[in-house]
This record gives C-alpha cells, structure tokens and sequence, in this order.
C-alpha cells in the first residue's frame, strides 16, 4: 500500500514539474530558467511545484490519485469459510512443504521441502 502511495506522488510530482517549467515557444521543458534563486540553490531533488497553475492538471491529478487509492483500499468478499481459510494460512505457513503452481495446467503442486531442494 505504501509503495503505490509514494510511486503515485512521485508521478503526481513529475506531472507538476514537467507542467511547472513548459515552455510553450521552445515545446520542451526550461528548467533553470524558471526556477527562483532560492529553488536553485537548495538544488531541491524533492521540491514539488503548487497547486493551483493549472486547474485542469490539478483535477486530474486528484480524480487519477482517488481512484487508484480507492482501488487499492477496496476489500473484496471473502468466498470460503472461517474453517478453510484457517486451514489455507496453516498450510502457508507450514516450513515441511512447498506450493507452487504446476508447469503446466492450472493446478497446485504440494512437495515435501526436502524433495523439492533436490
């Protein structure tokens, strides 16, 4: 959860600073120019532009960061029982055994440890 939250601020703030330094005659990005003195000197690897330049950019952002949020914090229903699931954790946790998904097919392998190192 926490990797998603920073890989989205990290693209938030790419946005912003690709925005922030456009410059509409040269069709690429001016850094340096539009930096303050302040900005330059702090060589600020983490500075992020504000809100409010663009109101469109800004809204995206947000509607683009809520659903990948409320996507990520969504539960989903549990289909088994209490029993079964107990018994699921019991069996992943079990240091005797491997599982892994078979070579071919769509179904489950269950090796003793010490056969599966051979």
């Amino acid at each position: 959860m926490t990797e998603v939250i920073s890989g989205v601020k990290e693209w938030e703030r790419k946005m912003r600073l690709r925005e922030f330094f456009f410059d509409e005659n040269e069709k690429e990005t001016s850094v340096t120019e539009d930096m303050d003195a302040d900005q330059k000197s702090k060589g600020s690897r983490h500075w992020t532009p504000p809100e409010g330049k663009n109101g469109w950019l800004d809204l995206y952002l947000k509607l683009v960061k809520d659903d990948i949020i409320k996507g990520v914090k969504q539960k989903f229903p549990i289909n088994i029982g209490f029993k079964e699931e107990e018994a699921l954790l019991n069996l992943m946790s079990d240091t005797s055994i491997v599982i892994r998904q078979c070579d071919k097919g769509s179904g489950v392998c269950v090796v003793n440890t010490d056969e599966y190192i051979k």
